[in-house]
């Protein structure tokens, strides 16, 4: 399968085009016929070598087997292929006799021919002659009749042959009566290879519609039943043919990854590339996978900045904090020769992870002088710089004012209401930053823009199913709804799944008791004798952490750094130690301890 590099769906990265898919159609070997007689030698050797019209039409061939007309057919139509011979090409179907009688032999022979040479006959004189031609149905004829019988991947070249040629009405019904007989005989499919060409083949053809559907379906089915006969490159290809069809079948995504971790991955740059989009398309955080794939790119040359940063960009939304990998990369974007979308995809990622490596960190300002000139040309990729860099503590006075001010706002154009509300909130974390950590900046802030600061939505997150099952244990501690928020956010928009005020003892207090503790002052509570702790309890699920190392990830590290600014103690409960405890007792008491500890320390 042919590879190609894809720029991931992100704010700044767009999806690239899917490539043609290279068929496994393999048909007679030509040079194994020249030399056991079929076709003679020095028929083989002037048509092989043939370098324009003439050399190869004259003279006239004498023998006219159909193996010798079948060479000559395919040279005949490489060589119309090519814009300097089309005209020569034309004069000699138009005037030859010799072409004439090679149409009459096909015609003649067609009911005896092989299929593999009955298709290539075909296949050649569809790109020379027009398809109301005799020879053209006599040869149609024929394929419909030995469709019923013929090899799998000769079935998949019919279906592939007329994909992008207008079809008559005699060629539409035959490729309906391909694509029934596909439908029928897929459970014929023997070679690992040919699913992955059919698949890709369903996927452009029927473009979601049911009977596409259907047929993907028992493809994905044939290809569980071959996956023991895969080699790590058909896995690959079939996981990544997935991801391209945007198919979510579990168990055949669940099987790969099984196998795939149980062999070594004999893949390229390109291919490594494209198995880390597929992770990232399918949801697939398998560790041990990412760890293979890990340890492959330490010890493989990438060749091109694009697939360097292709791959950057995917181990930022896989949230995958592998430091030995991420310090590798971090050095090769900082050499001179590091472009500004790998420069960019780097800090992004190191954002997402919560991580930077000592090659950027040491060489930041260089780096981000080199990427400056993005702020104009794409301002959203610059947007997620300079969020990256807050996320960081890195950023500094110049590089806020950057994303705060009127005309910055005025190059974010966004019209989808998902994406708006994205750029929003990365605005308003950059603001908070300048506000509350930047004690030099001087710079505009949001509340300056009004269009930006206004339409900033403070809608409720949906909390997760394990911030549900905390708020559960805590009402054992808590007695009853006036001790607690949930669901709520802060004065500044970051989320909270579980507010409470508790004393020193961590034993909760009515809310409305303590107005100024829940309004931000707790200093001012504090002099005023009420010895109160204003709590945030943040649960941080599987989606909030980053994979290898298990820490909050830049998003959430970020939102608790400003909750803390604001005021708020914080209890922070990850999914890998309240998912350890089985009873009710024990998840109340870790819960206990962990506010006691919060007000302790």
């Amino acid at each position: 399968m042919k590879d190609v590099i894809h720029h991931h769906c992100r704010t700044s990265f767009k999806m690239g085009h899917q490539p043609d898919e290279k068929l496994y159609c393999s048909g007679t070997n030509y040079t194994q016929k020249a030399k056991s007689g079929v076709i003679d030698a020095e028929s083989h050797r002037r048509i092989t070598q043939a370098k324009d019209v003439s050399s190869l039409v004259t003279p006239a061939l004498s023998n006219l087997s159909v193996p010798v007309i079948t060479l000559f057919l395919q040279k005949l139509a490489e060589l119309n292929s090519v814009n300097e011979f089309k005209i020569q090409v034309g004069r000699y179907l138009t005037n030859d006799p010799y072409f004439v009688e090679i149409k009459k032999v096909l015609h003649s022979k067609a009911i005896h021919m092989e299929t593999v040479d009955l298709l290539r006959n075909l296949e050649s004189l569809l790109a020379l002659v027009e398809s109301e031609d005799f020879i053209i149905e006599s040869l149609e004829t024929q394929v419909t009749f030995v469709m019923k019988n013929m090899p799998m991947r000769h079935l998949l070249k019919v279906l592939t042959m007329y994909e992008l040629k207008e079809k008559n009405s005699r060629q539409k019904k035959l490729n309906a009566d391909a694509i029934s007989w596909l439908d029928k005989r897929w459970l014929d499919i023997s070679n690992p290879k040919d699913i992955v060409s059919f698949m890709y083949f369903a996927q452009r053809q029927f473009n979601g519609n049911s009977t596409g559907s259907d047929i993907y379906e028992k493809l994905e089915l044939r290809a569980l039943d071959l996956i023991e006969r895969m080699s790590s490159l058909d896995l690959y290809r079939v996981l990544y043919q997935q991801a391209k069809s945007g198919r979510r079948n579990a168990s055949l995504k669940r099987s790969i990854v099984y196998h795939l971790n149980n062999n070594t991955l004999p893949l390229s740059d390109v291919q490594i590339m494209n198995l880390l989009y597929s992770c990232c398309r399918l949801s697939i955080y398998d560790e041990t996978l990412l760890d293979k794939i890990s340890e492959k790119l330490l010890y493989t040359d990438i060749s091109t900045s694009k697939v360097r940063t292709s791959i950057i960009v995917s181990l930022g939304l896989l949230k995958w904090r592998h430091v030995e990998l991420l310090e590798l990369l971090g050095k090769q974007i900082s050499m001179p020769e590091g472009t500004a979308n790998e420069i960019a995809a780097m800090i992004v990622t190191c954002g997402a992870v919560n991580y930077m490596p000592s090659a950027v960190d040491d060489n930041l300002g260089s780096l981000l002088n080199r990427v400056e000139h993005i702020r104009h040309e794409q301002p959203k990729l610059w947007l997620d710089v300079v969020w990256s860099l807050c996320v960081l503590e890195k950023a500094n006075a110049i590089t806020a004012s950057t994303v705060l001010d009127k005309e910055f706002h005025a190059l974010l154009q966004e019209h989808d209401v998902v994406k708006l509300m994205t750029i929003q909130s990365k605005l308003k974390d950059v603001n908070n930053c300048a506000m509350g950590e930047l004690t030099d900046y001087e710079g505009p802030y949001l509340k300056d823009n009004n269009n930006i600061n206004n339409s900033h939505s403070q809608s409720k997150a949906r909390p997760s199913n394990l911030a549900l099952f905390v708020l559960s244990d805590l009402r054992h501690i808590v007695p009853s709804e006036k001790y607690f928020n949930w669901n709520t956010s802060s004065s500044r928009g970051y989320h909270i799944d579980i507010e409470l005020i508790v004393d020193s003892e961590g034993r909760p207090l009515k809310l409305e008791d303590h107005e100024s503790s829940i309004q931000g002052d707790q200093d001012q509570a504090m002099q005023e004798g009420q010895n109160v702790f204003r709590l945030a309890v943040k649960v941080l699920d599987f989606s909030d952490m980053t994979l290898k190392v298990v820490v909050p990830n830049g998003l959430n590290a970020l939102s608790i750094r400003q909750l803390t600014n604001e005021g708020y103690t914080m209890v922070e409960v990850p999914f890998f130690e309240y998912s350890k405890l089985t009873t009710t007792l024990s998840r109340v008491q870790y819960l206990q301890g962990k506010i006691h500890a919060a007000v302790s320390s």
